[in-house]
């Protein structure tokens, strides 16, 4: 029972939850500086206080689970989808590495699209097991221009399912590994016959190096991997703990060094390494590939992979195919915007899966950066809820 309430409850950090949207009058964007320095603790105190409360999919209008059945899913794909009354945009929303359709940020985009009376439908992360069962493993997790040619046959398929005489227009939502896939998606229609995207497309904390990025997530793992399998040791009760802390304080000055370095620990591993042996298991059963690891012990099995270790013992031939400016959302963004789609990007100065390096040589005309934050660690704050609000 606490177990299911703490899956309940958490993760991954692609699942954060936005609190109650307020479209009220936009909020000033405060000069302060954020009271959480670390960006790992700026992003788990947000996850532990949205995750506070929730919204079930039944008491959410016009909105269900639906699945899409044709050629490439033919056991069906479960897809979230908020289909109002009469002709409005419509907004498809891709989600973080191991998110599902019904994940907790999808459910709150949910609410405010269908309380503004428009459409929305959410698709599954190619990285969740059910992508990669009902897809039968067509491609491996992470080779990221062929999911998003799959989700562009998806998004076609969910136009014909609400309709084409009841859009009036259509938009692209994506967040962190979702954002990624959505700039390939946007540019993927821009060369098509038939374009269908006609409004923005927003990123927000996207990866700006794919494949750097979740290599660089490693080192994070690793560096926390003593305080993950020693200090926390698997312990539910722990890690609800922390979660408890969490929605208690309001500044890390009130956290313990032992406090801060958990948060960490629960973010790398809970957040990331997570999604790894849970998608490359399901791929191996699907595929009928032989683990190069005994999975007699799953828990010692699962808690070895690393990203590099994946790509480098499973799919070499994805370090090949991205070892390039393929990777690079740069490469996908120039590639659209030459094409006419409309990008705003939000993110954060120190969000842990890129550099400053790479913020700087990024083109800054559709780029917002706030200079704390974490990885997705803003949604809890009234202002930045409403100035999403507005913009998308």
């Amino acid at each position: 029972m606490i177990k299911n309430i703490f899956i309940f409850f958490l993760f991954s950090l692609s699942q954060i939850l936005f609190a109650a949207w307020d479209d009220s009058a936009l909020v000033s964007i405060p000069t302060d500086p954020h009271p959480f320095s670390d960006p790992f603790v700026a992003s788990f105190e947000n996850v532990a206080k949205m995750t506070a409360n929730s919204t079930p999919i039944s008491e959410i209008p016009h909105t269900n689970i639906i699945r899409l059945k044709n050629k490439d899913f033919s056991s069906g794909l479960k897809l979230l989808a908020t289909k109002v009354d009469g002709r409005a945009p419509l907004t498809i929303l891709f989600p973080g590495l191991g998110a599902t359709e019904d994940s907790y940020r999808c459910t709150e985009f949910a609410k405010l699209f269908a309380s503004r009376g428009e459409h929305l439908v959410v698709i599954p992360n190619a990285w969740t097991p059910h992508w990669i069962v009902r897809s039968g493993g067509v491609h491996r997790p992470g080779d990221i221009i062929e999911e998003a040619k799959l989700s562009y046959q998806v998004v076609k398929e969910i136009v014909e399912i609400i309709g084409r005489d009841n859009i009036s227009q259509i938009k692209i939502l994506g967040y962190s590994y979702g954002a990624f896939l959505a700039s390939i998606i946007s540019y993927l229609d821009s060369i098509s016959t038939e374009r269908l995207i006609t409004g923005k497309v927003t990123l927000l904390n996207p990866p700006l190096d794919i494949l750097l990025s979740l290599t660089r997530l490693d080192h994070y793992i690793d560096d926390s991997e003593y305080i993950w399998k020693g200090v926390l040791d698997g312990s539910i009760f722990k890690q609800l703990a922390l979660l408890s802390r969490a929605r208690q304080i309001t500044g890390q000055a009130q956290l313990s060094e032992k406090e801060i370095v958990a948060m960490r620990a629960l973010v790398a591993w809970k957040g990331f390494q997570s999604a790894l042996p849970s998608a490359i298991g399901t791929y191996m059963n699907v595929k009928k590939v032989e683990s190069k690891f005994p999975k007699d012990d799953y828990q010692k099995w699962s808690q070895h992979f690393r990203f590099r270790l994946y790509l480098e013992e499973y799919a070499p031939e994805l370090i090949a195919k991205y070892a390039n400016e393929y990777s690079t959302l740069r490469y996908w963004y120039e590639l659209g915007k030459s094409k006419g789609v409309d990008y705003q990007i939000f993110t954060s100065e120190d969000d842990f899966l890129n550099t400053t390096e790479q913020l700087a040589n990024f083109p800054t005309e559709d780029l917002i950066i706030y200079p704390h934050g974490g990885h997705l660690g803003l949604d809890g704050a009234r202002w930045y809820q409403n100035l999403l609000s507005r913009s998308l």
